[in-house]
């Protein structure tokens, strides 16, 4: 089977930023994708704590997710954020890279489903650091003495929840990891390159 033709390096971004605002504009997912989240998120914290977090949508929009600890049935603290920024958009940029690049239709279909559930990891981590971060704010109490670099790393998590930069390197990574994307973009190329048309053949010699 012949490997697909590299696509220049400006075609492929052209094509992937195009994916990118067609899927992640998209209202009927984006708009879902909240409460998909907020049920998986929450199946998986009564496992890992029954009864102890939730997330759920805000009184107030925006933004669409409140993620609540509770003790003895009374909360404890809560925190707010937008799952659609975290979790949707970095779902859709990676779909749009996985679309862009020249794959065949099973290594872009198992690359995909992987590369989601990965980010879905992701996402599910940086929530984890806000938990530990508000949790371990609330042992300390107010005026209560100053963390080391545990506590460092987990307000750095905390306020990073819904920055770009991570979201866009968790994507980056997984396209990278999954797609191999080494020899199918072409960053010599700027744009589609003309396709050889072998020369005519010098017209036969006679003889004198």
């Amino acid at each position: 089977m012949n490997s697909p033709t590299p696509k220049p390096i400006v075609v492929f971004a052209l094509h992937a930023i195009a994916l990118t605002l067609l899927i992640g504009f998209w209202p009927t997912p984006r708009n879902a994708y909240p409460a998909h989240f907020h049920a998986r998120a929450n199946a998986l914290f009564e496992r890992v704590e029954p009864g102890a977090l939730r997330v759920g949508a805000p009184v107030e929009r925006p933004p669409d997710t409140r993620l609540t600890r509770e003790r003895a049935g009374r909360p404890v603290w809560h925190s707010q954020f937008s799952v659609q920024r975290i979790g949707w958009w970095p779902a859709a940029a990676l779909a749009a890279l996985m679309f862009a690049t020249p794959l065949s239709a099973l290594h872009r279909g198992l690359a995909l489903l992987a590369g989601l559930v990965l980010l879905e990891a992701f996402t599910l981590g940086r929530i984890a650091i806000e938990v530990a971060y508000l949790d371990l704010e609330v042992a300390r109490g107010p005026g209560g003495p100053v963390g080391g670099p545990w506590h460092l790393f987990l307000r750095t998590g905390s306020e990073s929840l819904t920055a770009t930069i991570p979201s866009a390197a968790a994507v980056f990574a997984c396209w990278m990891a999954l797609a191999r994307p080494r020899g199918r973009i072409d960053p010599g190329a700027l744009l589609p390159r003309a396709r050889d048309v072998p020369a005519d053949p010098p017209p036969p010699t006679t003889p004198d």
